[in-house]
Protein backbone atom coordinates (compact mmCIF):
# COMPACT_ATOMS: atom_id res chain seq x y z
CA UNK A 1 0.00 0.00 0.00
CA UNK A 2 1.37 3.41 -0.93
CA UNK A 3 -0.29 6.35 0.32
CA UNK A 4 1.31 10.04 0.33
CA UNK A 5 3.84 9.98 2.96
CA UNK A 6 5.29 6.58 1.15
CA UNK A 7 4.19 2.63 2.16
CA UNK A 8 2.40 2.06 4.56
CA UNK A 9 4.55 -1.30 6.24
CA UNK A 10 1.65 -1.75 8.88
CA UNK A 11 -0.62 -3.50 6.30
CA UNK A 12 2.41 -5.49 4.42
CA UNK A 13 4.01 -9.18 5.35
CA UNK A 14 7.55 -9.07 4.21
CA UNK A 15 9.58 -12.08 4.76
CA UNK A 16 13.45 -12.65 5.12
CA UNK A 17 15.25 -14.86 2.79
CA UNK A 18 18.83 -14.60 0.69
CA UNK A 19 17.63 -12.29 -1.62
CA UNK A 20 18.02 -9.34 1.16
CA UNK A 21 20.82 -10.55 3.10
CA UNK A 22 22.00 -7.44 4.81
CA UNK A 23 18.66 -5.74 5.45
CA UNK A 24 17.95 -4.64 8.46
CA UNK A 25 14.67 -6.11 9.65
CA UNK A 26 11.97 -5.12 12.05
CA UNK A 27 11.92 -8.21 14.98
CA UNK A 28 8.64 -9.05 16.03
CA UNK A 29 8.65 -10.88 19.69
CA UNK A 30 6.33 -13.59 20.22
CA UNK A 31 2.76 -12.99 21.68
CA UNK A 32 2.13 -14.14 25.03
CA UNK A 33 -1.53 -14.49 24.56
CA UNK A 34 -1.60 -16.16 21.09
CA UNK A 35 -5.44 -16.13 21.08
CA UNK A 36 -5.50 -12.79 21.00
CA UNK A 37 -2.33 -11.84 19.14
CA UNK A 38 -1.91 -14.65 16.38
CA UNK A 39 1.55 -15.10 15.01
CA UNK A 40 1.57 -16.30 11.30
CA UNK A 41 3.32 -18.92 10.53
CA UNK A 42 4.77 -16.81 6.80
CA UNK A 43 6.11 -19.62 4.57
CA UNK A 44 4.68 -22.87 6.34
CA UNK A 45 2.62 -25.26 4.76
CA UNK A 46 -0.23 -26.27 7.24
CA UNK A 47 -1.16 -29.57 7.17
CA UNK A 48 -4.82 -30.85 7.99
CA UNK A 49 -5.22 -35.02 7.54
CA UNK A 50 -8.85 -37.08 7.15
CA UNK A 51 -9.72 -40.11 6.66
CA UNK A 52 -12.74 -40.43 3.72
CA UNK A 53 -13.69 -44.39 2.69
CA UNK A 54 -10.78 -46.17 3.78
CA UNK A 55 -8.04 -43.30 2.60
CA UNK A 56 -6.21 -40.59 4.28
CA UNK A 57 -6.48 -37.32 2.63
CA UNK A 58 -4.15 -34.63 2.77
CA UNK A 59 -4.78 -30.68 2.55
CA UNK A 60 -2.14 -28.14 2.46
CA UNK A 61 -3.09 -24.42 3.18
CA UNK A 62 -0.07 -21.49 3.60
CA UNK A 63 0.71 -18.03 4.08
CA UNK A 64 3.40 -17.57 1.67
CA UNK A 65 3.55 -14.57 -0.18
CA UNK A 66 4.49 -15.44 -4.36
CA UNK A 67 3.72 -19.11 -3.39
CA UNK A 68 4.83 -21.05 -6.71
CA UNK A 69 4.24 -24.70 -5.21
CA UNK A 70 4.00 -26.78 -2.46
CA UNK A 71 6.71 -30.42 -2.29
CA UNK A 72 6.49 -32.89 -0.36
CA UNK A 73 8.56 -35.80 0.61
CA UNK A 74 7.45 -38.96 1.87
CA UNK A 75 9.00 -41.73 4.04
CA UNK A 76 12.39 -39.70 3.69
CA UNK A 77 12.23 -40.15 -0.26
CA UNK A 78 12.79 -37.42 -2.92
CA UNK A 79 10.99 -33.72 -2.37
CA UNK A 80 7.80 -33.52 -5.39
CA UNK A 81 5.81 -30.95 -6.42
CA UNK A 82 2.31 -31.54 -4.80
CA UNK A 83 -1.16 -30.22 -5.15
CA UNK A 84 -2.93 -28.62 -2.33
CA UNK A 85 -5.07 -31.20 -1.27
CA UNK A 86 -4.15 -35.81 -2.00
CA UNK A 87 -4.59 -39.17 -0.96
CA UNK A 88 -1.44 -40.67 1.07
CA UNK A 89 -1.14 -43.91 0.38
CA UNK A 90 0.30 -45.84 3.26
CA UNK A 91 1.71 -48.64 4.07
CA UNK A 92 1.85 -51.00 7.54
CA UNK A 93 4.29 -49.37 9.92
CA UNK A 94 5.66 -45.74 10.45
CA UNK A 95 4.65 -43.33 7.47
CA UNK A 96 6.57 -39.88 7.42
CA UNK A 97 5.44 -36.90 5.00
CA UNK A 98 7.14 -33.74 5.26
CA UNK A 99 5.57 -30.72 3.27
CA UNK A 100 7.14 -27.42 2.46
CA UNK A 101 6.88 -24.50 0.06
CA UNK A 102 8.36 -22.80 -2.37
CA UNK A 103 8.16 -19.01 -3.54
CA UNK A 104 8.49 -17.66 -7.00
CA UNK A 105 11.85 -16.86 -6.00
CA UNK A 106 13.21 -20.60 -5.29
CA UNK A 107 12.93 -20.19 -1.61
CA UNK A 108 11.91 -23.11 0.11
CA UNK A 109 10.12 -22.23 3.85
CA UNK A 110 10.52 -24.44 6.49
CA UNK A 111 9.07 -28.26 7.11
CA UNK A 112 5.91 -29.31 8.30
CA UNK A 113 5.84 -33.22 8.84
CA UNK A 114 3.45 -35.81 10.25
CA UNK A 115 3.66 -39.57 11.00
CA UNK A 116 1.35 -41.89 11.01
CA UNK A 117 1.64 -45.30 12.23
CA UNK A 118 -0.17 -47.97 10.35
CA UNK A 119 -0.61 -51.94 12.17
CA UNK A 120 0.02 -54.77 10.23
Amino acid sequence: MISASGFDYSKMFITEDALCDGTKWHVRTLPTDPALDPYFPIGRATLSLWAKDGELHVGMKTLTPNLKRYETQVDRGRWKPADDGFVWSLHPGLNRLEARTVNQFGVTGPVSKTEVAVAD
